[in-house]
């Protein structure tokens, strides 16, 4: 193919080579096929729309053939091929001509449209597939279906990418053989491939028995039960020894229940089996307690150090399956039976059904002495199943939609008989541990999102809009996040549907969905043809709004807005101004939106994004944004969004209990009743809280929770990432605290965000971590790949000014603030603050008071920086000025304890020292929980001491070093007789 361009005629690719997005290809093929090419020749369009290479793509790639020596550049804007480029260039055109025809899915798999199961189908039956396998025909997935499916199947360990070509991994022929079986397929074959493994797994573990000695039958049939379902390979980066895997199988194949009083402890069988006894430890561990090969394995404890294990599906657990199930079914339709009498004949209650299973089960599934172990173990089997069923069981038939009754009834009974989580901590008012609460932002419920909109009267009030009933189903499969209902109902009520109705719901399917690139084209098709109505653009500027193309999003809105008066256009751009740091913007257009008819609900949320992004609760009183809530809380007493909003003020006001109580007593946490929205958020909220009181234990158990709940979604890990961080920070204990589990959960809850926005704040909350507990580097390099999905918000910025100075390298986060003052001036009163403490930080307080009164010349009333002021005047010995900026501050804000704390410092600094005592008094009085507060009593020992008090001022000391463990070890250094 020829494309002429300004200069020359340029030799492109054929399409075949371009639709396969080898960049590395196209490039070498350009350079081998022509003299030389510029930058304008790799970015062309080759057909209309079409871009041959993207300018970042591009980029990337240049780079990176020049590093290999492939390509150079010997003049501005001259590539040129090398000799080493031709003999790569060689080696992808005979790959290319190697490709051999390919076998594809049969209809019957294709049918479903499980495109996971497409992917993991062609590659199991072809060697290894290219990208364009899958997007040509017969295949044809979209390509963002495609990647989001494979990246999924990445991350999950079964299939891997090599030189541009996807393979099956060994787990992922073990998950092929799993999902063959969903299908009306041949049965032999299916039975062939299972044979072909159970062939290949005895070679090898017919040597092991021989060279350990095992015997007997009933433990060989067991081994290798366990075996075929837990794959070494998945392991095989952790445990060089295939040998130590099978022990370690061989261990949990010994200690089962069938086998009792017969027991080897870990001491025993490490020693007999020649295995390290922390190698065991840690691998049952993970088997067992984390699931890791997605196999679950039950425990009966006998005894502290006498555990049996057996694993779900087995003989011993489909037999008690079928004990419990028929006393669950008889528990339910007995209590129906007696419910409306006056007076029952029986009482049937959780405690005896448990009494039931056991009396059948013992003697004959589990030996009598083992009746305490499965007593114990009986109550979180049962949930365990409830759970299953719920999420398992399609209601499609009278026997399933009666199996998922009976269990919902008694998850119901169980409610009552464990209480909920929340209740058990028994705490007290104590000082708490640091908490950050930046993370809130990221969450759904903050936002006016599509389903917000589609809910509003606005969009209900346009005369083509209607099948209102139809909408509200609808929405209802979305905010529960079934995206495949939801298509199903799209496709069955198609026909009754007018074009834009249709048009809408395809767009907020496709937007749930994360495929936000068909979302822009279908909204493009709206505002087309329905150019004179707002929805297109509200749409459109919705989903750019996700991508985290703030600009965009703002132009959409204004092609349409120019000043018209839309609630929906008005609110939309309102949360953009909010997200890109226009603060002054954002709230003078509120507001006027507060005026308007309809309007109270979603000024509520804007209000409360504005205090969720701005941490305003940090610095301000929330009693306003407390006060509106409270409100809506009258007129909708039952509403669960507006109890979480609630929740999350009082979170981050650290008023812990209060949050506990309020969730415990109005979030519905029932399983069977999932709402992501609401649980993801009061969950986050509740883990804080534990957290703030130190129940480190309590969050692990909440956090494992969540993610059986919500086992696919970013949230779920992200606070996994939360409780794992924390710990880390002030904990330290069990298995699960590493540095490396932290990293590599925060990771798969990045990998699972499609929201760029969401994925800076992760990263964020990582360096933090990170620079928490002393690693640097690797905080300063995480902030930067936050900066450089978000470069919009400042605070990102100023994560890395913090990281900076407690790292010494103050001149460095100098130069940056000077940076920001130029790239966000409308904050600069922050900046100038920052730098004024940098300047106290490393003793030079003329510059520090310099520039603090520059900016108490433009903010002259401003908190901080009079106080800065005070406190720099008074290491100058320019006492009056102290005085007069500090007396200014305490009239001006007579209930800010940290301004008597510096008072206190300035009469400290002027040996003025029982005066000293008495503010600092005063400012633990008024905020006896207050950030600065450990440092106030390290404060008041010091004067103690230079009055020769001894006593008091041990006592100081004291609190100091109790509270000052609770602190974040950064805000320990940085604060040390801060500014």
């Amino acid at each position: 193919m020829i494309l002429i361009t300004e200069s020359k005629q340029i030799n492109v690719p054929p399409k075949e080579i371009i639709n396969e997005k080898n960049f590395e290809h196209i490039i070498l093929w350009m350079l081998s096929n022509n003299d030389y090419c510029g930058w304008s020749d790799f970015t062309q369009e080759f057909e209309k729309d079409n871009q041959l290479i993207s300018e970042s793509t591009l980029s990337i790639y240049l780079n990176r053939l020049k590093r290999k020596n492939l390509i150079d550049k010997p003049e501005r804007d001259h590539y040129i091929i090398l000799p080493e480029g031709k003999k790569r260039f060689l080696e992808l055109s005979k790959l290319k001509k190697k490709k051999k025809s390919l076998n594809y899915p049969p209809d019957l798999i294709k049918k479903e449209r499980n495109f996971d199961h497409w992917i993991l189908w062609m590659l199991y039956n072809n060697n290894a597939c290219r990208w364009s396998d899958f997007t040509d025909d017969p295949v044809n997935i979209n390509q963002s279906t495609l990647s989001k499916n494979l990246n999924l199947l990445m991350d999950s360990g079964f299939v891997r990418k090599e030189n541009k070509m996807y393979k099956i991994t060994q787990s992922g022929k073990i998950e092929y053989s799993k999902l063959l079986k969903m299908y009306d397929l041949d049965r032999q074959a299916i039975l062939e491939e299972e044979s072909k493994k159970i062939e290949d797994i005895t070679k090898k573990t017919n040597q092991f028995f021989n060279k350990y000695g095992i015997q007997e039958d009933d433990i060989k049939f067991r081994f290798l039960n366990n075996i075929l379902k837990l794959n070494y390979t998945k392991v095989k980066n952790l445990l060089n020894e295939r040998d130590d895997f099978n022990k370690i199988i061989l261990f949990l194949s010994i200690n089962h229940p069938d086998f009792y009083p017969e027991y080897m402890t870990t001491e025993y069988f490490s020693y007999e089996f020649d295995i390290k006894k922390t190698t065991l430890d840690f691998f049952i561990d993970k088997i067992v307690e984390e699931e890791y090969f997605g196999i679950k394995f039950f425990k009966f404890k006998k005894a502290k150090d006498q555990v049996y294990y057996f694993r779900v599906n087995e003989k011993l657990e489909r037999s008690l399956k079928t004990i419990v199930d028929y006393h669950i079914t008889r528990f339910t339709y007995l209590n129906k039976l007696y419910e409306n009498r006056d007076k029952k004949t029986f009482n049937f209650t959780i405690t005896n059904i448990i009494e039931q299973i056991l009396k059948e089960s013992s003697g004959i599934l589990v030996h009598e002495d083992l009746n305490d172990a499965l007593r114990n173990f009986l109550p979180n089997y049962i949930k365990y199943l409830a759970y299953k069923i719920e999420a398992e069981t399609q209601l499609t038939t009278d026997e399933s939609k009666l199996e998922s009754l009976i269990w919902q009834s008694l998850s119901e009974s169980f409610q009552g008989f464990e209480g909920r989580a929340s209740k058990i901590y028994n705490g007290n008012d104590e000082f708490s541990y640091d908490v950050d609460h930046h993370l809130f932002e990221t969450f759904d419920i903050f936002y006016l999102t599509k389903l917000s909109y589609i809910n509003h009267s606005d969009f209900y009030e346009l005369e083509e809009i209607e099948n209102i009933q139809y909408f509200s189903k609808l929405l209802e499969f979305l905010r529960n996040k079934n995206i495949k209902q939801a298509l199903r109902y799209l496709e069955k009520n198609s026909g009754n549907l007018n074009n834009l109705e249709y048009k809408i719901s395809e767009d907020i399917i496709n937007t749930c969905n994360g495929n936000f690139e068909e979302s822009l084209k279908i909204t493009e098709d709206i505002i087309e043809k329905y150019h004179s109505m707002y929805l297109g653009y509200l749409m459109q500027s919705l989903t750019y709004f996700l991508m985290g193309r703030y600009d965009s999003a703002l132009e959409v809105i204004d092609k349409y807005y120019k000043g018209a008066i839309n609630l929906s256009l008005k609110s939309q751009k309102i949360q953009i101004l909010l997200k890109i740091d226009e603060e002054e913007k954002a709230l003078k257009l509120l507001e006027e939106f507060s005026n308007l008819k309809n309007s109270e609900d979603i000024t509520l949320i804007l209000n409360i994004l504005h205090t969720i992004i701005d941490q305003k609760c940090v610095d301000e009183n929330c009693e306003d944004i407390l006060d509106m809530i409270e409100n809506f809380i009258d007129k909708k007493p039952m509403n669960e969004k507006f109890m979480t909003y609630k929740a999350i003020i009082l979170t981050m006001i650290a008023k812990y209990k209060e949050v506990k109580k309020l969730i415990d007593d109005n979030i519905d946490f029932n399983p069977l009743h999932k709402k992501p929205l609401i649980h993801l958020s009061a969950y986050l909220a509740l883990i804080y809280s534990y957290i703030a009181e130190g129940n480190f234990k309590k969050v692990l158990e909440i956090a494992d929770f969540v993610l059986v709940l919500y086992p696919n979604h970013p949230k779920a890990y992200l606070l996994k990432s939360v409780v794992i961080g924390y710990n880390l920070i002030y904990n330290s204990q069990g298995k699960e605290i590493t540095l490396d589990n932290f990293q590599s959960i925060i990771q798969k809850a990045i990998s699972l965000e499609q929201i760029r926005s969401n994925k800076a704040i992760y990263l964020q909350f990582k360096s933090l971590i990170l620079n928490e507990i002393t690693e640097f580097e690797k905080a300063l390099k995480t902030i930067d790949e936050a900066i450089e999905l978000f470069p919009e918000r400042d605070s990102l910025f100023m994560k890395k000014v913090y990281i900076m100075i407690r790292n010494g390298m103050e001149k460095k986060a100098l130069e940056l603030l000077d940076d920001l003052i130029i790239k966000f001036p409308s904050k600069k009163k922050k900046y100038y603050q920052w730098k004024s403490f940098i300047y106290f930080k490393i003793k030079d307080f003329e510059k520090g008071l310099d520039i603090i009164e520059k900016a108490s010349e433009i903010w002259p009333e401003d908190k901080k920086i009079l106080n800065n002021k005070a406190i720099l005047s008074a290491k100058l010995n320019k006492k009056e000025q102290a005085f007069e900026s500090i007396e200014k501050l305490t009239s001006l804000y007579p209930n800010d304890g940290n301004l008597y704390d510096s008072y206190g410092e300035i009469l400290m600094e002027l040996g003025d020292y029982e005066d000293a005592i008495q503010k600092f008094k005063k400012a633990i009085k008024i905020e006896p929980n207050g950030w600065f507060v450990f440092e106030t009593y390290k404060k008041m020992a010091v004067c103690y001491q230079k009055l020769g008090n001894d006593e008091e001022a041990t006592k100081s000391f004291k609190k100091y070093e109790d509270i000052k463990e609770k602190i974040f070890p950064s805000d320990r250094e940085l604060y040390e007789h801060g500014a």
